[in-house]
Formats: C-alpha cells, sequence, structure tokens
C-alpha cells in the first residue's frame, strides 16, 4: 500500500500530512522556522535555506526508512526549489508532486480542506 505525505509550507512555517484512505489528511507535525527574522522570501538568506534543509533532512528520513513512498509538496514555487535542492536521490524519487501555492500561513482545518477540495493528496 502506497503512503504519502504531503508537506505544506511557506518560509516560516510547515506542516506535514499523511493521506488517510477516508476522510482529511492526519496532521503528523509541524515546524517553525528557528532562524527566520522578519520575511525570508529573497533567495539568498540563509534562514530560508536552513529551513529547506531541515525540512528535506525531515523527508528524506520518511522516505528511507519506509514511511513514505510519495511526497506531495506544498509551497511557494521557489520554497518547492529549495527543499528539492536538499533531497537526497531517494527521497526526490518519491517527490512526485508539487503544488505552487502558498497555503503555509493558513489556519490547519482551511489547509486540510484545501487538500481535500483540490485533491493535492496524490
Amino acid at each position: 500500500m502506497s503512503t504519502t505525505w504531503t508537506l505544506v509550507t511557506d518560509f516560516a512555517r510547515a506542516r506535514l500530512y499523511r493521506e488517510e484512505p477516508e476522510g482529511p489528511p492526519y496532521l503528523l507535525g509541524t515546524r517553525e522556522n528557528p532562524v527566520l527574522q522578519g520575511d525570508s522570501r529573497d533567495p539568498g538568506d540563509p534562514a530560508r535555506d536552513h529551513f529547506a534543509r531541515e525540512l528535506g533532512l525531515l523527508l528524506a528520513r520518511g522516505a528511507v526508512d519506509g514511511h513514505c513512498d510519495r511526497i506531495v509538496l506544498v509551497a511557494p514555487p521557489n520554497m518547492i526549489m529549495d527543499i528539492r535542492r536538499h533531497l537526497v536521490p531517494h527521497a526526490k524519487a518519491c517527490a512526485v508532486e508539487s503544488w505552487p501555492v502558498d497555503l503555509g500561513g493558513c489556519a490547519g482545518a482551511d489547509i486540510e480542506a484545501t487538500l481535500l477540495e483540490t485533491g493535492a493528496r496524490a
């Protein structure tokens, strides 16, 4: 059985979900960018790169340890690019879908409703 993780993130916070057979996705956890100061949208910002690396490692652990075999990234386009850059090859192969939208600042219930509505759960 395929297990899909959906990472919804912006430059400041992230929410990781596991696809459920029925109903809304299950929230596995949240992360805050620990070094964010101000708006971290500049491509060369070390805080943004640090957070993308941290999220890439989280996804890599899930893929390598067999907790997921499909990854959906929901984030602003530049953040998707940054996260993909930090994925190990096995996790890159699992990252099958990207949704270039910024839902990171939305409430959890709104994110879950959007994921169900748009079919972002692969």
